[in-house]
């Protein structure tokens, strides 16, 4: 430790620390009040504090992650402000919290009441004994983020690991005062020592009902049953009685009930692992006791957490073979695997290869629009739209989040086949290349750019939003070129590209002289797509036939592009959209005025989400401002949703491209739940679900299609005028006989336009583009 340093903080390995809550915890550490205070002999803090111990939240899991045994016994995953209230009840009684290794140490504090003062090599249990000495509190407004086991061997290895330490801690007991620990102190050791207990207790009390002789083992199995329930179930039962009236009733009841389901569960887990959590505990106490009154030998030993789950095993041959020597019977082997083994959370029904082939093709005609109208002519910079109705009209300008789509869709172009490693290198080097020659403001791009001439539109304007969709998208493109730099020029996505590029061709090819003319139009821009892909396919394998060191020099191409475009994707400064009134982004900056724009982005349903993430952890704005955008619930049936502005799938959605929304979090659910509530509109409506903002059936003099949000009024928060979604359904069914009849649409990137679909997707398909 560097001299003069006054607080170091303590993590697991495992633990993580969220932006913002060191500098809390030093702010806390800092009060007078909480400063340590040491007796006359300086070796005991009378008053004040040592530690910090802040509380521990679970994150939320992901959803290949989930385990039986986790849902069990995490509790509530994710840090929930609002409806979680943290309580540490010796810190509420005795001004003392509970030291578990995780917090903000005060280094003089606690050099002057632990150096030279514990038995070299002998405390495996330090944190407790730790935050004994040298006072803890429990700082429960501030959360540090660590998982717990989805392993039942897992959690058992940590069990055990506790109990040992916790008995170790045995000859502290017998000499207290040597050590400066009070009556309080000295509960908590002797608690955790009864709670070791309580399995081998219980065991012993069934076995000796077994005899008849002191009650039915009926009565006893009951009385065990109630001892491991009995907790959790008054807490679930109260969780039944709403708090206040206006609630989404049948999703707060359900949850109540899922609670409690969970409770009952846990307690009957407990009742079936009896004995083997017994003989565990035994073991461990046994251990501890011998290790430190005989041999004095691996007191120290222990497995980390993470080399704990690393070594689990989730088959059951594995369990099998780790419990092989336990006098289990196979009912309780086959219940451990069950509850360990990982599953998937989300309840949906996987695509049909039918369903996958057709979303490939639909992915693919997207992707045509890029390969098409990307080029030297506009700078190697995506068109905003391009509309073939009446006449072929591309529109040379273009957004930041025009850009970040496209990189992001030349990234998965190349995961899907539909181009090689070489042409990737060009696209998006040259992107890059144009990207740092247009002017930008405090490292952000403008919102409208000529592609031709590359310069900015006027009014200069800086959105808010599309600067975080850009700086989102860079960061995965970034990704995806230091995944390929592993292997560049693994051929098997072109392979497979190939392969269902001619699948398409087959049904036009089989009837080409009796296809009608839409069909025959269909049949030119598959050919095209199939020897665009195959010819960049083929780039690949000359370029590596011909210069064998290939491989490593697109390596280094990759990695290199990824590092540019992170750089670039973190250059914007986000502090001056920020209102540190408000806690909340203004909509954008107008350059010319130098003027910050009224509105502010003031939802979590919204696209703003990203920009507020990536504003987060590079540290433009405080932690806070996730906590002060709005949330606006309402009830679809079971389900709690979210209110966006417009009630458009774009503002659900589109963060969700990039960024990772976790099983069971309020936006994995808000955007299921607008999911609903859109296919409920349009099938009242009889329109497509799926409603967002687009091009419409209404034109200008150059006859180019308008552009305006469109929503679902349930899901809006403004006031959506009577008839405006009366006016967009006619414009929809006008605008589909026109298409039907001449094939032709309005395409913006990361639109998706086309003929009639099956009823579970809300989506088009171009024919041209």
């Amino acid at each position: 430790i560097e001299p003069h340093t006054p607080y170091i903080v303590t993590l697991d390995s495992d633990t993580e620390l969220p932006p913002g809550r060191l500098r809390d915890m030093v702010g806390i550490a800092a009060h007078p009040h909480n400063q340590p205070r040491l007796d006359a002999t300086g070796t005991k803090v009378v008053s004040g504090y040592g530690i910090l111990q802040p509380r521990v939240a679970i994150p939320l899991h992901a959803v290949k992650e989930f385990t039986l045994y986790h849902w069990l016994f995490a509790g509530q995953c994710g840090i929930d402000p609002y409806s979680a209230a943290s309580s540490e009840i010796y810190q509420d009684v005795f001004s003392e919290g509970t030291f578990t290794g995780k917090g903000l140490l005060n280094v003089r504090a606690m050099h002057a009441v632990l150096v030279n003062r514990l038995p070299e090599g002998q405390v495996l249990s330090h944190d407790l004994l730790e935050g004994s000495i040298a006072r803890c509190a429990a700082v429960s407004d501030i959360s540090v983020i660590e998982s717990a086991p989805f392993h039942a061997d897992v959690a058992a290895s940590r069990i055990h690991r506790w109990t040992r330490g916790d008995w170790q801690l045995l000859p502290f007991l017998l000499a207290p005062a040597a050590y400066g620990l009070s009556a309080i102190h000295l509960w908590k050791m002797l608690d955790n020592l009864r709670r070791s207990l309580v399995a081998p207790m219980a065991m012993g009390l069934l076995l000796v009902t077994l005899s008849g002789a002191v009650m039915s083992p009926w009565v006893a199995l009951a009385l065990v049953y109630a001892a491991f329930v009995a907790g959790p179930v008054m807490g679930a039962v109260v969780g039944f009685a709403p708090s206040r009236d206006d609630l989404a009733k049948a999703h707060f009841y359900r949850a109540a009930g899922v609670d409690l389901a969970r409770a009952l569960s846990g307690g009957l887990w407990q009742l079936a692992q009896l004995l083997p959590q017994s003989i565990h505990a035994l073991d461990a106490i046994g251990r501890a006791l011998y290790r430190t009154m005989v041999s004095r030998r691996h007191l120290l030993q222990w497995t980390t957490a993470a080399a704990a789950q690393a070594q689990a095993k989730t088959n059951f041959r594995g369990v099998l073979v780790k419990h092989r020597t336990e006098p289990v019977n196979a009912l309780l082997l086959l219940w451990t695997w069950g509850v360990s083994r990982t599953c998937t959370a989300d309840q949906e029904m996987p695509l049909s290869r039918h369903e996958q082939t057709y979303l490939t093709g639909v992915a693919r005609d997207t992707w045509r629009l890029f390969e098409r109208c990307v080029g030297p002519d506009d700078r190697h910079l995506p068109p905003d739209n391009l509309q073939i109705s009446p006449h072929d009209m591309l529109a040379h300008r273009t957004s930041p989040t025009n850009i970040g789509l496209y990189m992001l869709s030349v990234a998965c172009a190349r995961q899907f086949g539909w181009i090689g490693t070489q042409d990737l290198l060009a696209r998006l080097e040259a992107t890059l290349a144009t990207l740092l020659t247009l002017q930008r403001h405090r490292g952000h791009f403008m919102n409208w750019y000529d592609t031709q001439s590359g310069e900015a539109l006027l009014p200069m304007y800086v959105s808010t939003v599309d600067s975080g969709n850009l700086s989102g998208h860079l960061l995965a493109a970034a990704q995806a070129c230091r995944e390929l730099a592993l292997s560049p020029f693994d051929d098997r996505a072109g392979l497979g590209a190939i392969a269902a590029s001619l699948q398409r061709l087959q049904p036009l090819l089989a009837q080409r002289r009796t296809l009608t003319t839409i069909q025959r139009t269909e049949l030119k821009w598959l050919l095209a797509d199939h020897r665009a892909t195959s010819a960049s396919n083929l780039k690949d394998a000359q370029a590596l036939h011909n210069t064998p060191t290939q491989s490593p020099i697109a390596a280094d191409r990759l990695l290199a592009l990824g590092t540019a475009l992170e750089q670039l994707a973190w250059q914007p400064d986000y502090s001056f959209l920020y209102s540190h009134r408000r806690h909340l982004f203004h909509i954008g900056y107008r350059v010319a005025e130098h003027q910050r724009d009224a509105g502010f982005y003031d939802l979590l349903a919204s696209e703003s989400r990203l920009t507020s993430l990536l504003a987060i952890a590079k540290g433009d704005v405080p932690v806070r401002h996730w906590s002060a955008l709005g949330r606006q619930f309402f009830a679809v049936g079971a389900s709690a949703g979210l209110r966006s502005w417009t009630g458009s799938m774009f503002e659900y959605l589109m963060p969700g491209v990039v960024l990772n929304e976790p099983y069971g979090s309020v936006l994995h659910e808000a955007c299921h739940a607008a999911l609903r509530e859109q296919v409920l509109f349009a099938k009242a409506q009889r329109v497509p679900w799926g409603i967002s903002e687009s091009a419409y059936a209404a034109s200008d003099f150059t006859l180019a299609y308008q552009y305006a949000p469109h929503g679902v009024p349930r899901l809006a928060l403004r006031r959506t005028p009577p008839d405006e979604t009366c006016k967009c359904c006619k414009n929809w069914v006008a605008e589909a006989n026109t298409a039907l009849s001449k094939r032709l649409t309005t395409l913006r990137p990361g639109a998706l336009v086309v003929k009639p679909l099956p009823r579970w997707i809300p989506l088009w398909r171009t024919t041209k583009a």
